[in-house]
């Protein structure tokens, strides 16, 4: 009864804050990476992002997620994040899209993306920088409010760029270049949700630079 009063809200949001963000991203990835031939979008939500790099690059497409939606717009698998069964280095892409600061395995996500990825291809990783306790606030709220319509949960892990560094490292993997600030809201929502909070990483295995 309650998802149907708030049913409005929800096609609301998607309309004014979650395309417009879901556009912004895909052509900030575009300009940071080329083409790949594969791509793995792990914790792909509504798959919009991975269709609107699908319908660019016409690569290959897979997502997973431990919640599938019944309106994903691209193929999506139920599995365990943490422990994919797909080859080492088996794709060129690999996309963490808003996804490590849910998770309680970070580590062990990050781990498994870098094994899957060719080893001369990228890890993606598209979050949140947080500068104290006002930023976690706002990035807190922002999630409740956006994955409502989902249900899925928040635990809120925002990350120091210091900690971005030591978790990319502690999995095996390179920072080789930053998108930041990255903006991603429109007016008048940016003002809040600022760009100074959005992020987005090119990660290559080990510590070789490209």
């Amino acid at each position: 009864m309650l998802r149907r009063m708030a049913r409005p809200m929800f096609q609301w949001h998607r309309a004014a804050v979650s395309e417009p963000r879901a556009e912004r991203v895909v052509r900030a990835i575009v300009a940071l990476v080329p083409a790949p031939a594969t791509l793995l979008d792990i914790g792909c939500g509504d798959g919009s992002i991975a269709r609107g790099l699908t319908d660019r690059w016409r690569c290959k497409t897979l997502g997973v997620d431990n919640q599938p939606r019944s309106d994903a717009v691209v193929p999506v698998q139920q599995l365990d994040a943490a422990r994919l069964p797909f080859a080492d280095g088996q794709f060129e892409l690999v996309l963490l899209s808003d996804v490590l600061h849910h998770s309680a395995e970070a580590l062990a996500l990050l781990r498994e993306a870098l094994r899957m990825v060719d080893p001369r291809g990228w890890i993606v990783v598209k979050d949140h920088v947080s500068f104290g306790l006002t930023s976690r606030m706002i990035l807190r709220t922002m999630d409740l409010v956006g994955n409502l319509e989902s249900g899925v949960g928040t635990r809120g892990s925002y990350r120091t760029f210091g900690q971005w560094e030591q978790l990319v490292g502690a999995a095996g993997g390179t920072i080789d270049q930053r998108v930041w600030p990255m903006c991603v809201h429109d007016l008048p929502w940016r003002i809040v949700a600022r760009s100074e909070y959005q992020l987005l990483l090119r990660v290559v295995r080990g510590g070789s630079m490209r």
